[in-house]
């Protein structure tokens, strides 16, 4: 039973995450059409706190600066992490290097034992040179 709602969910959440800016839009602007709309209807014990216009674009104003804040924190997050990433050491620039290292070592490993040709080394190592080393992303 539990396989069962995982599986559900494992297929739900990547549709979810690509919606999921459209509806925060979406729930955004009917909140604050609910804020106006139901405003005058909104009773507290016996208290119509969103009664007056002005009461209304106060929390109007108030929700939609928290809605601001909370996205531009979102922005600020993923910069960082950007940033991070773009400052953190990258040994890519070493992979001709190690690659030319590797291949006199394998070379003279070769000649020495006799196992292969160096022509045909050459022909293996070019054939695999792009799946020895990968960049991590």
């Amino acid at each position: 039973m539990f396989n069962f709602f995982k599986k559900l969910f494992d297929q739900v959440v990547p549709g979810f995450k690509a919606a999921l800016p459209i509806l925060l839009i979406i729930i955004f602007v009917l909140l604050n059409v609910a804020i106006w709309w139901a405003g005058p209807w909104l009773s507290i014990h016996g208290e119509h706190p969103l009664a007056s216009v002005m009461a209304r674009a106060v929390t109007s104003i108030i929700f939609s600066l928290t809605c601001l804040a909370l996205w531009g924190l979102g922005q600020w997050r993923a910069l960082k992490t950007f940033q991070e990433i773009a400052a953190a050491p990258s040994y890519w620039h070493l992979r001709d290097y190690i690659l030319q290292t590797l291949t006199y070592l394998e070379t003279e490993r070769l000649l020495i034992t006799g196992d292969v040709a160096p022509f045909q080394f050459s022909r293996m190592l070019s054939a695999n040179r792009s799946s020895i080393f990968r960049p991590v992303h």
